[in-house]
């Protein structure tokens, strides 16, 4: 028999395998060994995709953002996210302005230093509040369908790549502070 030469990879190297893996298929890898199920907790990308997500569960979407939530809350504090994704393309999709504020606001206090978060354009979702408009860590941001509203203090030191597509500012003073930020 021959010998498993994965497993046989220090835990870096595989958490750093697993990040580019959806992390819903990067979860699914803990029914491997022992070793392996806690691997998928360390990883530090994370990268929700609803398509993805719901073509392999067979479940409905509030089960997805379910996962997101119990993803973040199972993760060692002390562990970093330096990448934060969310695809979310599904026309049903519910997302409520609390939940995506709660997922970035942890992502945020963790060193979080590329965020992407893609809605459908239906998507009526508020960016509120949220600490990513401060996070010195952060160096991409790239946000698609949904609104960004009520931020008082905007200050991206380390930001080098901003994209906005299909983004609402209820106010343009927001659009202009979030430029000079």
């Amino acid at each position: 028999m021959a010998d498993d030469i994965i497993s046989m990879l220090p835990d870096q190297v595989l958490c750093h395998i697993l990040s580019f893996l959806p992390i819903h298929i990067a979860a699914a890898t803990s029914i491997l060994s022992k070793r392996w199920t806690p691997l998928w907790l360390s990883v530090p990308s994370l990268y929700f995709d609803d398509r993805s997500y719901l073509l392999n569960n067979n479940k409905p979407c509030d089960c997805f953002n379910k996962f997101i939530y119990k993803t973040i809350v199972a993760r060692d504090a002390h562990l970093p996210i330096r990448m934060f994704r969310l695809k979310c393309r599904a026309s049903n999709f519910e997302l409520s302005d609390y939940d995506l504020n709660t997922w970035i606001n942890a992502a945020t206090q963790r060193g979080l230093e590329d965020l992407h978060i893609k809605l459908p354009i239906t998507s009526t979702t508020v960016l509120r509040m949220s600490r990513v408009f401060s996070c010195k860590t952060l160096v991409v941001l790239k946000l698609t369908g949904l609104d960004v509203n009520v931020f008082s203090f905007v200050d991206l030191p380390s930001l080098k790549t901003l994209h906005l597509s299909q983004v609402g500012f209820p106010k343009p003073q927001y659009l202009m502070e979030l430029l000079c930020g």
